[in-house]
């Protein structure tokens, strides 16, 4: 399946990075990436490993480290997984 990214989730990956480039090491900040991509290929190969959510089955949530996780949902209509938001686990929710 492709991985697609929501307009709200691509706005939630630059929020969190320009926190992250004020506040964190480059080794960081590249460490945080390699996590994401290593997240999104496990969710290419394991859909459903993600928490479900309690109002939609499609909608799951995880965690690429301890301070992010990622919204998504599996459209098997469209054989994608779209990235729905993406936000730090310090962040409120909106």
């Amino acid at each position: 399946m492709e991985i697609v990214w929501l307009p709200k989730a691509i706005e939630g990956l630059d929020v969190v990075i320009e926190y992250l480039e004020n506040n964190w090491t480059e080794k960081q900040i590249k460490e945080l990436e390699n996590d994401i991509q290593e997240l999104l290929d496990r969710i290419k190969n394991y859909s459903f490993i993600g928490q479900p959510s309690g109002k939609n089955p499609h909608i799951r949530k995880t965690y690429p480290n301890k301070l992010t996780y990622l919204i998504y949902r599996v459209n098997q209509e469209r054989n994608v997984i779209e990235i729905v938001n993406f936000r730090s686990t310090k962040q409120k929710p909106i």
